[in-house]
């Protein structure tokens, strides 16, 4: 069996030009890498692409540099995928990787990272695919209005192809 932690992005900040990860994506990696020296995960997935206007380096990307030179994780274990924009892509993209790589997703465990609210949209997201995930959560405040609205939107609409998800990548793909 393969365990993977999957740690999708929450957020970056841009000073001028230097780019770094917000306080919801740094706890999630610290999560990550605290669980990563437990040795019962096989792999790191760190998800999320270029959503913020003026960003020129992708949120995975961040948080792969933070793992590896922050917390020496080897780079050998983490896996990226950069292009997703929201929850629905990051599911999306990942099941995509996890066939390129010919890796059987039923012989696979997949823990997920984030806080709670976005955990339940993950796994109704996942739950479409008939996949099972395990849910470790973070705690930091989430912004509770925009929380609930999204959750509303995976329980009707679990794999992003309705309007309000397409108007929000659509905005997210001209920051």
């Amino acid at each position: 069996m393969i365990k993977i932690l999957f740690v999708p992005a929450g957020g970056i900040i841009i000073r001028g030009y230097k780019h770094q990860l917000d306080t919801n994506t740094l706890a999630r990696c610290k999560m990550a890498a605290k669980l990563w020296y437990t040795k019962k995960y096989h792999y790191l997935i760190l998800l999320g692409g270029i959503f913020i206007k003026n960003q020129k380096i992708s949120a995975s990307q961040l948080m792969s540099s933070w793992l590896i030179t922050g917390a020496g994780i080897p780079q050998q274990n983490i896996l990226i995928e950069n292009q997703s924009l929201d929850t629905y892509q990051n599911v999306r993209f990942f099941m995509q990787m996890m066939k390129r790589r010919k890796q059987n997703i039923s012989k696979t465990e997949i823990s997920c990272i984030s806080q709670p609210k976005h955990l339940l949209r993950i796994q109704t997201t996942f739950q479409t695919y008939g996949i099972k995930i395990k849910k470790i959560p973070v705690y930091y405040p989430p912004e509770p209005r925009l929380e609930y609205l999204l959750a509303f939107m995976h329980l009707f609409d679990p794999l992003g192809k309705g309007l309000f998800a397409r108007i929000n990548q659509k905005l997210r793909q001209q920051s």
